[in-house]
């Protein structure tokens, strides 16, 4: 583990320079520029000759699509109970309109989001170079993180209430087509019972509205942990697969932006990527800074699961077996929360999976969205055992045939 402690403090290093010299790094920021390109400067220095600064238009907030669906159910009831039967309609329709955008919000592609079309965007930057093999490149392996740090409403900064909106996301998604059935009903047969258990399911929809606004408006975390740990414990990878490549597998290092406002940079990547090679294998660091577990995530999803591809699950089995054998405690997790930019891959058709810390007893990332996730709380050993478990990961997908 040695070896894995000296590339934990140069990842360390890094995570310092973005999440404190630089600081909160919001999607579309200057902040989150400059972290581009300290980035792309750090590649350059590695002697990385394809390494670039890629600009793309991103979407600035990650809340005001939620604003906007919950806004569209408040709309839809006002009209509903204003009017009769083409009020109900009317209202319907709104509510069904707010279910096809929380759909595609909890489950996106790469081109389906249509609410992020009407966003405010503005310039963003994904860094991405390459290391080829010391051998024929026979595959190609993609390891990313992303550069930018999410907002931190108050809402998140206890665990149990950050436990208990992931557990509402499934309830509130549902009562947006319950309320169009309702008001359906409603409007044909002027039962008020009908009006009366939508308004029931409104007043949810109001807080999150609120909850949504709230958020939007909130500061911007130093995002230290999430996810400064895993851009520096790639910049450490590159470092030391510079120095000894793979020998069958050409890596690419995708830092990407935009992630927390909905995953453009990812977007971009693979429209800009028209080639898609079929042996391809994307590995998604986030959050590996604190906890005593890492954690190779299997699916996502607060709803309905996304599963990830079987077979990287089963060469990342294998590695964790060879990493437990020395000591280390990896396990596989579940990802809870909004989509991650790993979801978005795998419902493109290609496969990977993410790579997370979790502490005991608090299965998640560590100060995931709070305005308490700077360099102090960061963990050399945790970035130890990320750094060697990922770097026996790269060997097992080498050695394949």
């Amino acid at each position: 583990m040695n070896d894995s402690d000296h590339w934990a403090k140069r990842a360390l290093t890094h995570a310092r320079v973005l999440s404190q010299n630089i600081g909160p790094r919001g999607a579309t920021s200057k902040a989150e520029g400059r972290a581009a390109a300290y980035v792309h400067h750090q590649l350059e220095q590695l002697g990385i000759k394809d390494a670039k600064l890629k600009h793309f238009e991103g979407a600035t907030s990650g809340w005001i699509p939620w604003a906007l669906i919950f806004s569209l159910s408040s709309w839809g009831m006002l009209i509903g109970l204003i009017f009769d039967l083409a009020g109900g309609l009317i209202a319907a329709a709104f509510y069904a309109a707010a279910t096809w955008i929380a759909y595609q919000e909890l489950y996106p592609t790469v081109n389906n989001r249509p609410a992020r079309r009407w966003l405010w965007h503005k310039e963003s930057q994904n860094v991405c170079g390459s290391i080829p093999p010391a051998g024929s490149a026979e595959r190609e392996i993609v390891i990313m993180a992303y550069l930018d740090s999410a907002r931190a409403p108050s809402l998140w900064r206890r665990l149990g209430r950050r436990r208990l909106l992931y557990h509402l996301v499934p309830f509130l998604f549902l009562s947006l087509p319950l309320n169009a059935v309702f008001f359906v009903l409603g409007a044909f047969t002027t039962n008020v019972l009908f009006y009366f258990m939508a308004l029931l399911l409104l007043l949810p929809q109001i807080a999150a509205l609120l909850g949504s606004l709230h958020a939007e408006h909130s500061p911007i975390s130093p995002g230290a942990n999430h996810n400064a740990s895993g851009v520096g414990t790639l910049l450490a990878l590159a470092e030391r697969l510079s120095a000894s490549p793979l020998v069958h597998s050409q890596v690419r290092l995708l830092m990407t932006g935009c992630r927390e406002t909905g995953g453009d940079g990812m977007r971009n990547f693979l429209q800009a990527y028209r080639e898609t090679p079929t042996d391809i294998t994307f590995i998604a660091l986030e959050g590996v800074g604190v906890g005593e577990h890492i954690v190779y995530l299997t699916s996502e999803g607060p709803l309905w699961r996304t599963d990830y591809s079987p077979q990287v699950i089963e060469i990342a089995a294998r590695a964790a077996t060879r990493c437990q054998e020395q000591g280390l405690s990896i396990q596989t997790g579940h990802h809870q929360g909004f989509p991650t930019e790993i979801g978005i891959l795998v419902r493109h058709g290609l496969q990977g999976l993410g790579i997370n810390a979790w502490p005991v007893n608090h299965p998640g990332v560590a100060h995931r969205h709070r305005i308490d996730d700077t360099p102090d709380s960061l963990q050399p050993q945790t970035l130890a055992y990320t750094h060697h478990f990922v770097w026996t990961l790269l060997q097992e997908i080498d050695r394949q045939e």
